[in-house]
């Protein structure tokens, strides 16, 4: 796969989209807390045991990041079935260029293959 097939974003793009990502958790953390004082009170956390709240949420997530990935490998699947009878259908055609195609398998390879 060439490096022209591969989605290219500049570094400029990227540092405007990563600090935009970043004011949006910031913002999503305010209101969680806002929200979460206008629920319980805005002391509430006083009364908590807030070791064995984090405790809780780190296994919360620790089953979202399961779910994620699954959902990511099933995806990867998807690709890579998709991209094989694309690239069968282009044989038939007698077309092997893949030029028309942005993307590939490269980004969704399994570990180790």
């Amino acid at each position: 796969m060439t490096d022209e097939s591969k989605v290219k974003i500049s570094e400029t793009d990227l540092a405007q989209l990563v600090e935009s990502l970043s004011a949006e958790f910031e913002q999503r953390t305010i209101d969680r807390h806002r929200t979460g004082a206008e629920k319980y009170g805005p002391f509430a956390f006083f009364n908590k045991d807030m070791f064995e709240e984090a405790m809780e949420e780190v296994l919360d997530l620790a089953n979202y990041a399961r779910y994620a990935y699954i959902k990511l490998r099933l995806v990867q699947l998807q690709v890579a079935e998709d991209y094989q009878e694309y690239q069968q259908w282009k044989e038939a055609k007698n077309n092997p260029s893949n030029e028309d195609l942005g993307f590939g398998p490269h980004g969704f390879k399994p570990h180790g293959g």
